[in-house]
Protein backbone atom coordinates (compact mmCIF):
# COMPACT_ATOMS: atom_id res chain seq x y z
CA UNK A 1 0.00 0.00 0.00
CA UNK A 2 2.37 2.08 1.24
CA UNK A 3 4.89 1.64 -2.09
CA UNK A 4 1.63 2.17 -4.37
CA UNK A 5 1.04 5.64 -2.83
CA UNK A 6 4.51 6.68 -3.31
CA UNK A 7 4.59 5.68 -6.92
CA UNK A 8 1.83 7.50 -7.69
CA UNK A 9 2.79 10.44 -5.77
CA UNK A 10 6.27 10.20 -7.53
CA UNK A 11 3.90 10.55 -11.02
CA UNK A 12 1.81 13.42 -9.89
CA UNK A 13 4.98 15.21 -9.10
CA UNK A 14 6.48 14.22 -12.76
CA UNK A 15 3.43 15.65 -14.61
CA UNK A 16 3.12 18.40 -12.71
CA UNK A 17 7.04 19.09 -13.54
CA UNK A 18 6.19 18.31 -16.97
CA UNK A 19 3.47 20.72 -17.03
CA UNK A 20 5.51 23.66 -15.43
CA UNK A 21 8.37 23.16 -17.73
CA UNK A 22 6.08 23.05 -20.87
CA UNK A 23 4.46 26.43 -20.03
CA UNK A 24 7.21 27.91 -18.75
CA UNK A 25 9.42 27.17 -22.17
CA UNK A 26 7.45 26.95 -25.01
CA UNK A 27 6.78 30.17 -26.24
CA UNK A 28 3.51 31.69 -26.77
CA UNK A 29 2.35 32.40 -30.40
CA UNK A 30 1.64 35.31 -31.71
CA UNK A 31 -1.70 37.23 -30.62
CA UNK A 32 -4.12 37.99 -32.82
CA UNK A 33 -4.83 41.27 -31.43
CA UNK A 34 -5.25 44.66 -34.01
CA UNK A 35 -5.38 48.68 -33.78
CA UNK A 36 -7.69 50.02 -35.61
CA UNK A 37 -7.92 53.95 -36.09
CA UNK A 38 -11.84 55.30 -35.61
CA UNK A 39 -11.10 58.93 -36.10
CA UNK A 40 -10.55 62.40 -33.85
CA UNK A 41 -12.11 63.59 -30.98
CA UNK A 42 -11.49 66.03 -28.53
CA UNK A 43 -10.83 65.23 -24.95
CA UNK A 44 -12.40 67.35 -21.62
CA UNK A 45 -9.97 69.56 -22.39
CA UNK A 46 -10.54 70.23 -25.45
CA UNK A 47 -7.50 68.27 -26.66
CA UNK A 48 -7.44 66.62 -30.15
CA UNK A 49 -7.08 62.94 -29.47
CA UNK A 50 -7.24 60.06 -31.83
CA UNK A 51 -9.61 57.06 -31.14
CA UNK A 52 -8.39 53.58 -31.37
CA UNK A 53 -10.26 50.19 -31.12
CA UNK A 54 -7.86 47.63 -29.68
CA UNK A 55 -9.44 44.18 -30.75
CA UNK A 56 -8.19 40.48 -29.47
CA UNK A 57 -9.28 38.10 -31.99
CA UNK A 58 -7.99 35.23 -29.79
CA UNK A 59 -9.63 32.48 -28.12
CA UNK A 60 -8.25 33.51 -24.68
CA UNK A 61 -7.85 37.14 -23.14
CA UNK A 62 -4.69 39.17 -24.13
CA UNK A 63 -3.15 42.33 -21.75
CA UNK A 64 -1.78 45.31 -23.87
CA UNK A 65 0.99 47.97 -22.38
CA UNK A 66 1.52 51.21 -23.75
CA UNK A 67 1.27 53.21 -25.71
CA UNK A 68 4.08 54.72 -27.34
CA UNK A 69 3.85 56.78 -30.44
CA UNK A 70 6.33 56.35 -33.29
CA UNK A 71 7.12 58.81 -35.78
CA UNK A 72 8.36 58.43 -39.00
CA UNK A 73 12.08 59.74 -39.41
CA UNK A 74 14.89 59.85 -42.23
CA UNK A 75 16.43 57.18 -41.04
CA UNK A 76 13.94 54.88 -39.35
CA UNK A 77 10.98 54.76 -37.02
CA UNK A 78 11.79 57.01 -33.60
CA UNK A 79 8.89 56.23 -30.55
CA UNK A 80 8.55 58.47 -28.17
CA UNK A 81 6.43 58.01 -24.85
CA UNK A 82 6.85 60.70 -22.95
CA UNK A 83 3.58 62.45 -22.71
CA UNK A 84 1.72 59.64 -21.72
CA UNK A 85 1.04 58.36 -18.50
CA UNK A 86 1.42 54.59 -19.21
CA UNK A 87 -1.39 52.20 -19.71
CA UNK A 88 -2.22 48.89 -20.17
CA UNK A 89 -5.70 47.00 -19.87
CA UNK A 90 -6.84 43.51 -20.55
CA UNK A 91 -8.94 42.84 -23.54
CA UNK A 92 -11.33 39.61 -23.44
CA UNK A 93 -11.93 36.95 -25.81
CA UNK A 94 -13.36 38.16 -29.31
CA UNK A 95 -13.58 41.56 -27.82
CA UNK A 96 -12.59 45.09 -28.58
CA UNK A 97 -11.69 48.11 -25.71
CA UNK A 98 -10.82 51.72 -26.87
CA UNK A 99 -8.16 53.80 -26.45
CA UNK A 100 -7.55 57.51 -26.71
CA UNK A 101 -4.59 58.67 -27.74
CA UNK A 102 -3.42 62.61 -27.05
CA UNK A 103 -2.83 63.92 -30.90
CA UNK A 104 1.04 64.79 -31.41
CA UNK A 105 1.34 68.83 -32.66
CA UNK A 106 3.05 69.04 -35.63
CA UNK A 107 3.61 65.82 -36.70
CA UNK A 108 2.58 64.38 -40.54
CA UNK A 109 1.99 61.04 -39.70
CA UNK A 110 2.21 58.81 -36.60
CA UNK A 111 0.97 55.42 -35.49
CA UNK A 112 0.88 53.65 -32.15
CA UNK A 113 2.58 50.76 -30.78
CA UNK A 114 1.74 48.35 -27.71
CA UNK A 115 3.06 45.76 -25.86
CA UNK A 116 0.31 42.82 -26.45
CA UNK A 117 1.15 39.85 -23.42
CA UNK A 118 -0.59 36.48 -24.81
CA UNK A 119 -0.53 34.34 -21.94
CA UNK A 120 -2.03 35.98 -18.81
CA UNK A 121 -3.27 35.07 -14.93
CA UNK A 122 -1.37 31.92 -14.02
CA UNK A 123 0.12 30.95 -16.92
CA UNK A 124 1.85 33.93 -18.04
CA UNK A 125 3.13 34.24 -13.56
CA UNK A 126 4.11 30.34 -14.25
CA UNK A 127 5.87 31.04 -17.62
CA UNK A 128 8.11 34.10 -16.07
CA UNK A 129 8.93 31.94 -13.25
CA UNK A 130 10.52 29.54 -14.89
CA UNK A 131 11.84 32.05 -17.22
CA UNK A 132 13.27 34.30 -14.38
CA UNK A 133 14.72 31.39 -12.48
CA UNK A 134 17.11 28.80 -15.19
CA UNK A 135 19.33 31.86 -15.85
CA UNK A 136 19.66 31.46 -11.95
CA UNK A 137 20.69 27.32 -12.13
CA UNK A 138 23.01 27.50 -15.19
CA UNK A 139 20.74 27.07 -17.71
CA UNK A 140 19.69 30.00 -20.65
CA UNK A 141 16.15 29.38 -21.99
CA UNK A 142 15.85 29.05 -26.04
CA UNK A 143 13.07 31.28 -26.07
CA UNK A 144 12.29 34.55 -23.29
CA UNK A 145 9.10 36.34 -25.47
CA UNK A 146 6.88 37.38 -23.15
CA UNK A 147 5.17 40.16 -25.54
CA UNK A 148 4.69 40.91 -28.59
CA UNK A 149 4.46 44.48 -30.64
CA UNK A 150 1.54 45.45 -32.26
CA UNK A 151 1.43 48.34 -34.53
CA UNK A 152 -1.40 50.61 -36.13
CA UNK A 153 -1.58 51.80 -39.54
CA UNK A 154 0.31 55.35 -39.87
CA UNK A 155 -2.06 58.59 -39.51
CA UNK A 156 -2.02 60.84 -41.93
CA UNK A 157 -2.45 64.63 -40.36
CA UNK A 158 -5.88 65.45 -40.06
CA UNK A 159 -7.69 62.14 -41.48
Amino acid sequence: MRKSVFIAAIIIVCIILALVVRIGLVPPRRPNVSITFRGFTNNSAGGRVGVFAVSNHEPSAVEWSGPVLEFPTPTNVMGQSGQFVPAHAMVPAGASVTLTVSSPANQSSWAVYLRVYPDVGTAREIRWLVLDTLPKIGFKPANQIRAYGIESEWIQGER
